[in-house]
């Protein structure tokens, strides 16, 4: 199995950006070819991943989710950038992208299916891992993610209140899309992040 995996949590500060980009490239030095696709429109895992990779940014999530494109025009692969890291490569997002929330609101549930339709099957075929960063909430780009996944993680801060509320609204939200789009969805598991170790005086 090659699994699409969504990072995502109905909040945010729960550290989705950073499991997935520490995860990534864990997983690049084991030789494993990782793709990271920037669903958030804040850009973060953008930011940090085309650090010192010396070329522009061309094309990038905004290219792959635009409706009025259709899927023959859609050239997935200069989409595609590696990064500094062997093995580890990204889909960037712009922060345009979010103007792209109401014409996939106004596509209907097609529109929804358009990152599974040109990205799933070029990602299951060149890439051991696919993580997808969403942003800290449950719109349709947190949607269409989970229609194109495999699986999803649950980034849960530790000892937040509000976090654990995010996790219950989240988990609900991935079984509404399984049941209703994507069957083979799972949820993989709840990550708890940013734990603090006690202080021991000796």
């Amino acid at each position: 199995m090659k699994p699409i995996i969504s990072v995502i949590n109905n909040k945010g500060g729960t550290a989705k950006t950073t499991t997935v980009i520490n995860t990534g490239e864990a997983l690049s030095r084991l030789g494993k070819r990782v793709l990271i696709i920037d669903m958030d429109n804040q850009c973060n895992a953008t930011d940090i991943l085309q650090d010192g990779i010396g070329r522009p940014l061309v094309k990038s999530l905004y290219d792959v989710l635009d409706p009025r494109r259709s899927n023959e025009s859609t050239d997935i692969e200069s989409c595609i950038y590696p990064t500094v890291k062997e093995g580890l490569h990204f889909i960037p997002n712009i922060p345009d992208s979010a103007i792209l929330g109401p014409r996939i609101v106004l596509g209907g549930e097609p529109a929804l299916f358009l990152l599974r339709e040109r990205v799933r099957n070029y990602a299951l075929n060149n890439f051991d891992f696919t993580f997808i960063d969403c942003p800290p909430n449950v719109d349709v780009f947190v949607i269409s993610a989970m229609i194109a996944s495999d699986l999803v993680i649950v980034p849960t801060m530790a000892g937040s209140k509000f976090s654990l509320n995010g996790l219950v609204k989240t988990k609900a939200f991935i079984d509404d899309i399984g049941n209703r789009y994507n069957s083979d969805l799972k949820f993989l598991k709840l990550l708890i992040t940013m734990v603090r170790q006690p202080y021991i005086n000796l």
